[in-house]
């Protein structure tokens, strides 16, 4: 995909105004990360982290483990989440992993939702209007 003109430049200025940008898109991981460079949503200043486990299980580790090095973020100012759409139904099926999420993306700066559905879209809506 190709960026209209503006729209690197667009996005850093509302970054740099303290608001907080999500995508939801549709793109596999991989394409959706380099998008994020190419239109400076995201950054080497920015500690990702890539939830995109298979199982249940996997996604409650990675979300812990992400939660546990957030709390020790003095080398990175800003947090990103990079979140799968399989690990999305681990996440809004599960009563123990949904909160830890919903406390993950409220501290996130950037959230990258990839291979989501229009069911997921609105989930996701949901939680941060419910949050």
């Amino acid at each position: 995909d190709k960026l209209q003109d503006g729209v690197p430049d667009t996005i850093e200025m509302v970054q740099k105004a303290g608001i907080k940008l999500w995508v939801l898109t549709g793109d596999k991981i991989e394409t959706a990360v380099n998008i994020g460079y190419s239109s400076k949503l995201l950054s080497d200043q920015i500690h990702q982290f890539i939830i995109d486990g298979t199982s249940s299980d996997d996604v409650f580790k990675q979300l812990r483990i992400a939660e546990s090095k957030e709390s020790l973020r003095k080398d990175f100012k800003k947090m990103g989440l990079i979140v799968s759409g399989d690990a999305l139904l681990k996440i809004f099926t599960n009563e123990t992993i949904t909160p830890i999420f919903s406390g993950l993306v409220s501290k996130a700066d950037v959230v990258l939702a990839c291979r989501v559905s229009p069911k997921q879209k609105a989930e996701i809506v949901q939680m941060v209007r419910e949050n």
